[in-house]
């Protein structure tokens, strides 16, 4: 089998990466295909990698839930390949290796496990101080895994789990690292109210920078790379840009704390808030282009659905929002229990896909029908 496509590998988080003009869609539905029990609640969102099996594409989703069970699906199915039980609930979500081979997975119980892709074989575990409540990100070109702990330290380790370096923050890390290939960075937000930026070719303990924001982050930092800006939010109720030596470019104000991690799409940039709206900012000046107004909180991240010019996002009550890029809200499909994570949206055949995990211990799977505005 070879690895085509990876749904939170650092270059196509929440983003719909697909080389054809985005077209612009007046209706929308979210027809229902599947639903499986993970047996508790789903707080991460699904890992999507897309292999090439003689010929033929399989998309398989890798995800865990309070039940302790990390599962492998096949996404057209609604299958499940396998589960393992990993002695803890999971919270977060996973990534692999660059071929797809081994997926990475930590859990509440403070283990961080590699597991074998095919059969769900833990190759490697490790146990760690505290309570895994980061995503990790794999470093492709160094084949290293980052991974934020609540024991306040970033840890960067090898493939075979075993620690290369550790940086200390003063408190809990529930940010996800983000790595910035071009620049050799990585960054991660702390419980301590600093945004951290290291040098990832180093073996120093030590950070290059951190920026003091005053209230924790959860949000995980994203970085456009052309700009160098690093983009994220607070519980200050703000969102923030900085360059890439930690100076401020803007900081734009909220009306809550801002859970949601943002999503970049062209010279926009999309966030959620506990405030119940969705913002859509200038990423170069932070001014607000336009905000969406629904029910509950937005804890997760909005996703792009490019081939449309949609944005797909949840909120805490149990909805699914379909918005235009000019926020114009199309449609809303509502389950039965609360919402925490993010939606991930994939292709298959030309056909769309939107999948997201909910509190009533269930995986959907819609698939996204569109009219076209000619």
């Amino acid at each position: 089998q070879r690895l085509l496509y990876s749904s939170l590998s650092h270059g196509s988080r929440h983003f719909m990466n697909k080389n054809e003009e985005g077209r612009v869609t007046k209706s929308i539905q979210l027809l229902f295909q599947w639903r499986i029990s993970l047996g508790k609640c789903i707080d991460a969102t699904p890992l999507i990698l897309s292999y090439s099996i003689q010929n033929r594409i399989q998309n398989r989703l890798f995800i865990g839930s309070h039940s302790h069970y990390f599962v492998s699906i096949d996404a057209m199915e609604g299958r499940v390949i396998w589960k393992k039980d990993l002695g803890d609930r999971i919270e977060r979500s996973a990534i692999s290796d660059e071929e797809g081979s081994k997926i990475f997975i930590g859990t509440y119980g403070g283990s961080f496990f590699s597991l074998d892709s095919e059969t769900g074989d833990i190759i490697n575990s490790i146990a760690m101080d505290s309570d895994v409540k980061s995503s990790p990100v794999f470093d492709s070109r160094r084949r290293q895994v980052w991974v934020g702990c609540h024991d306040g330290f970033l840890y960067c380790f090898n493939s075979n789990l075993e620690i290369k370096r550790k940086l200390e923050t003063k408190k809990g890390i529930y940010s996800s690292p983000f790595i910035d290939e071009s620049r050799n960075r990585v960054y991660v937000g702390s419980n301590d109210g600093n945004l951290y930026c290291a040098t990832i070719n180093s073996d120093l303990s030590e950070w290059k920078w951190k920026k003091e924001i005053g209230k924790p982050i959860f949000s995980s930092p994203i970085v456009d790379e052309n700009l160098g800006f690093v983009f994220f939010g607070s519980c200050n109720n703000s969102i923030h840009c900085l360059n890439s030596q930690g100076e401020e470019v803007w900081k734009t104000q909220t009306e809550g704390p801002v859970f949601s991690s943002p999503s970049l799409y062209e010279d926009r940039l999309l966030c959620g808030c506990h405030d119940g709206k969705l913002y859509c900012l200038d990423k170069k000046t932070g001014s607000i282009i336009w905000t969406l107004k629904v029910e509950g909180t937005i804890n997760g991240s909005p996703f792009v659905i490019s081939k449309y010019n949609l944005v797909a996002f949840c909120s805490s009550i149990g909805n699914i929002h379909i918005s235009t890029m000019n926020g114009d809200l199309i449609q809303t499909v509502k389950l039965k229990g609360g919402i925490f994570g993010s939606p991930i949206v994939y292709e298959n055949e030309r056909e769309i896909y939107l999948i997201v995990g909910c509190r009533d211990d269930h995986l959907y799977q819609f698939r996204i029908v569109a009219t076209d505005e000619k």
